[in-house]
């Protein structure tokens, strides 16, 4: 029996992971639905979605009345939300708005793509985790099923810095000894793909999700070992400075250095016999093996969105 999933976010990096491992055939018959506030847009994600056979629909989180009907036709909703367009409290407000439409639509299964940290009373304090740790708090007082995901940083993020590595530098907003969850956003996909499959396993369950959890410095050996050449950590940590990366990226990691950094507890991963990659595993999934190097031996700041 095929599965239909609404998926919000398709034309990010979770939502297209999402979509990915719907489709792949892996974990079931899926068809999939794509929300996007611009679905007529010529955007290449928009017209990848569509040349996978994915249903593309206009809706927006700040209109529950544009996306009520899409969640009447489907079984399952993959929600990610971000406070870079109105801060935490217009996050939070979005989430609940969904939730709200999604008991109403007497949906099967929810999985929100939420982030690491939530679970510490102190991120409350935190723009970029204040309004996703509302919204798990408004799910899990709901007679939703539901998954939480919550991934480390994307191994992704530190794509736009190509460039420098290139030439032998990493640069991140954190003290050296701050720890950091790294994970492929390709897990995220996987995850939630397999909790619309398996919902007794995986209904209430708030997943951690990475694969390492590193420093900075580790994360430049890693990145050198793949390379070939050596990499220099850069700890950005002058306010002025971590900036670059963005306000709320500067303010989210600042926090992480006061509370010693990222926590990921392997149990829960382990209990569901979850297998995040590695940091090693994702450089060389995402094509950071040099040209030259590809062939010989394949062992050898953004805010998540």
């Amino acid at each position: 029996m095929t599965q239909k999933v609404l998926v919000v976010g398709a034309t990010g990096q979770q939502g297209d992971a999402v979509v990915d491992h719907l489709l792949s055939g892996v974990h079931g018959d899926f068809a999939v639905t794509a929300m996007t506030r611009h679905p007529y847009s010529a955007r290449r994600s928009i017209a990848s979605l569509k040349d996978r056979g994915v249903r593309v629909v206009k809706g927006d989180l700040d209109d529950p009345s544009s996306y009520r009907e899409h969640l009447d036709r489907v079984d399952g909703a993959f929600l990610v939300t971000s406070p870079t367009d109105g801060g935490a409290d217009t996050e939070a407000a979005r989430g609940r708005g969904f939730v709200d439409a999604a008991i109403e639509a007497d949906l099967d299964h929810l999985v929100y793509g939420s982030a690491m940290g939530t679970n510490r009373l102190e991120a409350s304090d935190v723009e970029a985790l204040s309004g996703k740790q509302r919204i798990e708090t408004y799910l899990e007082d709901s007679d939703l099923d539901y998954t939480v995901v919550r991934p480390g940083l994307f191994v992704q993020n530190f794509e736009r810095q190509r460039d420098a590595v290139e030439d032998g530098e990493l640069a991140w907003p954190v003290e050296e000894d701050t720890l950091l969850a790294v994970v492929d956003v390709d897990d995220v996909g996987m995850v939630a793909a397999t909790a619309f499959a398996h919902p007794d396993v995986y209904g209430g369950v708030h997943l951690d999700l990475a694969g390492d959890v590193l420093t900075l410095a580790e994360i430049a050996e890693g990145f050198a070992e793949v390379r070939g050449h050596d990499v220099a950590a850069e700890h950005v940590t002058d306010d002025r400075e971590r900036e670059r990366f963005g306000e709320l990226a500067a303010e989210l990691y600042a926090w992480y250095d006061d509370h010693g950094g990222f926590r990921l507890d392997p149990a829960p991963l382990a209990a569901l016999d979850v297998q995040p990659r590695s940091l090693h595993e994702t450089l060389h999934r995402n094509n950071w093996v040099p040209a030259e190097s590809a062939g010989v031996d394949d062992e050898g700041a953004t805010v998540n969105e």
